[in-house]
C-alpha cells in the first residue's frame, strides 16, 4: 500500500496527540472509564516509549486523518484487538474503573500501561499495531445504524416496492445487511419531539416487516479471514461493552449466521473503476471467485460510517462509484459523523458533508440520503441520531421522511 499523497485538513503533531489523549480523559467516548484509562496511560506511554509516538504523528503518511481524534480512537481499537486476540488475562474488566473520577481512571491506567508496554516489547507485536493503526480502516459492526436503511426503504416502498435490492459498501462482517434480511427487531428510539404521536408512528415503522430482495455487501477485507473478525470485533465494542456478555453473545450470533441473498465482493469503492467481484467460500472454507456485480442493479446503496475515513478526492470517487451501481431511479442512504454545510458552493455533493465533527457531541451521528432522480438536490439529511449506537433520533427536514424529500417529482 503506498502513502496518501493528499495532505490532511489537520497534520498530526505530538502535541495534538496529547491533546486529544487529554480530552478523552476528560470526556472519553460513551462515558466509558475503559477508554479514560486508556487515554491516560498513553500519555505516559507515547513519551516513554518514542516509536509508539512516531506510529501515531506518521499516521496520515498511509491514510487520510481528519484530526488527532481518529488516530487515538484507531490506536485504542488495535490495543483492544490485541488484548482480545491474547486474551489478556482480566480483560477488559480489570480495565474499567467504576466511575470517572481522577482517582479511579489512574488506578485502572496502570493497567493498560502494562498492556501497552507488553506490546511495544515485542516486535511481531509492536509491528501488528503499527499495521493496525496505519493501514487498517474501523469497521464497527452496528446493527441498529441499519435502522436509516429500512426506515428510508419503508417511505419509498411506492417507488422500490417491499422488497428493494440493495448494495452496502463498507460493510466488513455484514451484520447491517443480515440483521435486516433476517427481519431481526431494532431497538426502540425515542424521537426527539414533543409530539407522542410522531414517537409511536417512528416506532410502529420500525416494527413493520420489510424484506430486501437481496443485499450485496462489498468491502476490502475478506469476513472470513481471522484478522480481519478480530479487528472488526474490536472495533464493535467500548471496552465497557465488552464485559457485557449479552451484546458479545448478540455479535458472535449473527457473525456465525449463514442467511441466503447476503453476498460479499471484494472492492474499494474509494478507487477508479473499483470491479467489484463476487467472492464465495464452500463447506470446506475454499475460496473462489464468482461473477461481477451488475450496473445499475440497485434500488439503495447504503454506507454507514465509513466516509470520515475518506479523504475529499476519495469521497468525490465514491459517489462516481455508487451512481455506477445505482438505478436511475435509486436514492443512496448515508449515515456518520457529519454535518450539512448549505454555503459552501461546489460541484461535488460530498464536498458540501463536513466531517471534521466531534463524535461525542449530541447529536452528530446524522443520515443523508441522495436521490439520483434528484441530483440536483444533492445530499440531504433526514436524522440526527443522539449517537452512534441509533437509540435516539431527531428527524430532520420532513415528517417522517415522506416529505418534501421524497415528493415525486414532476417527471413521475
Amino acid at each position: 500500500m503506498t502513502p496518501n499523497q493528499e495532505p490532511t485538513s489537520c497534520p498530526l503533531t505530538y502535541e495534538g496527540i496529547i491533546k486529544e489523549l487529554a480530552s478523552q480523559v476528560r470526556r472519553p467516548m460513551g462515558n466509558d472509564s475503559g477508554i479514560a484509562g486508556f487515554s491516560l496511560a498513553m500519555i505516559t506511554a507515547v513519551e516513554d516509549y518514542p516509536t509508539l509516538a512516531e506510529i501515531a504523528v506518521e499516521t496520515d503518511l498511509y491514510h487520510y486523518v481528519e484530526s488527532p481524534r481518529d488516530v487515538v480512537n484507531q490506536t485504542l481499537r488495535a490495543v483492544q484487538a490485541q488484548a482480545i486476540g491474547r486474551d489478556v488475562t482480566g480483560y477488559p474488566h480489570k480495565y474499567l474503573a467504576p466511575d470517572l473520577s481522577i482517582a479511579s481512571v489512574s488506578e485502572v491506567s496502570a493497567h493498560w500501561y502494562d498492556l501497552i508496554s507488553e506490546i511495544v516489547s515485542e516486535n511481531h507485536s509492536l509491528d501488528e499495531l503499527a499495521y493496525d493503526v496505519h493501514f487498517r480502516r474501523m469497521q464497527s459492526m452496528q446493527v441498529e445504524r441499519s435502522k436509516a436503511v429500512k426506515l428510508v426503504g419503508l417511505a419509498m416502498e411506492n417507488r422500490f416496492g417491499p422488497s428493494p435490492k440493495i448494495l452496502d459498501i463498507g460493510t466488513s462482517q455484514m451484520h447491517g445487511p443480515k440483521h435486516l434480511m433476517l427481519g431481526l427487531p431494532f431497538a426502540r428510539t425515542h424521537a426527539d419531539t414533543s409530539q407522542g404521536s410522531a414517537n409511536k408512528e417512528f416506532n410502529q415503522q420500525l416494527t413493520r416487516l420489510w424484506k430486501p430482495s437481496a443485499i450485496d455487501c462489498v468491502d476490502l477485507f475478506f469476513p472470513d479471514d481471522p484478522s480481519n473478525k478480530n479487528w472488526a470485533f474490536a472495533n464493535s465494542f467500548y471496552p465497557k461493552e465488552l464485559a457485557d456478555d449479552h451484546k458479545v453473545a448478540k455479535y458472535r450470533r449473527i457473525s456465525e449466521a449463514n442467511v441466503p441473498d447476503v453476498a460479499f465482493a471484494r472492492a474499494d469503492f474509494s478507487a477508479d473503476d473499483p470491479d467489484p467481484v463476487y467472492i464465495k467460500q464452500d463447506a470446506h472454507f475454499r475460496v473462489s471467485l464468482g461473477g461481477e456485480l451488475n450496473k445499475h442493479d440497485y434500488d439503495i446503496v447504503s454506507t454507514l460510517t465509513t466516509l470520515y475515513q475518506f479523504s475529499p478526492e476519495e469521497r468525490r470517487q465514491w459517489l462516481i462509484n455508487c451512481k455506477e451501481y445505482l438505478r436511475p431511479d435509486g436514492v443512496i442512504v448515508m449515515s456518520d459523523f457529519a454535518v450539512l454545510r448549505e454555503d459552501v458552493n461546489t460541484d461535488h455533493p460530498t464536498d458540501k458533508l463536513d466531517f471534521d465533527v466531534n463524535w461525542t457531541d449530541n447529536y452528530a451521528y446524522r443520515t443523508f440520503v441522495y436521490d439520483n432522480k434528484q441530483p440536483e438536490k444533492g445530499f440531504q439529511e433526514v436524522y440526527r441520531w443522539l449517537n452512534g449506537r441509533c437509540k435516539k433520533v431527531q428527524i430532520v427536514g420532513s415528517a417522517a421522511v415522506r416529505g418534501v424529500l421524497f415528493a415525486p417529482s414532476d417527471n413521475d
